[in-house]
């Protein structure tokens, strides 16, 4: 019983299972709030059925900085990016939740 009870304590202890998606395009615009940044790529679908297509990163992720600095530069020089999100809309309802940042 108390293997049992561990192993289901440990299944909702891990984060959302959404899928993650990859996408290659261009940095169209960069919102920035208070609490999180939005970050609007050529390609990326409507986000949660809203019309925005857009994915945001939190000012509390690890590479909040960095990521903004890369979207800015890509936008400035029209560089290629490839954006990674997850299929969820947890971190701004009208976007899809950060993966990742590449600039290509």
């Amino acid at each position: 019983m108390k293997m049992l009870l561990c192993t289901v304590l440990l299944m909702f202890s891990f984060g959302s299972n959404a899928a993650q998606v990859y996408i290659d395009g261009k940095v169209k615009s960069i919102k920035m709030f208070s609490d999180v940044v939005v970050i609007y790529v050529t390609s990326v679908p409507r986000a949660c059925n809203t019309g925005q297509p857009r994915v945001a990163i939190d000012k509390n992720d690890p590479v909040f900085s960095a990521v903004v600095s890369s979207a800015l530069a890509a936008k400035a020089t029209d560089a290629t990016v490839q954006i990674g999100y997850h299929d969820s809309c947890s971190v701004n309802a009208l976007s899809w939740d950060f993966e990742s940042f590449w600039v290509r």
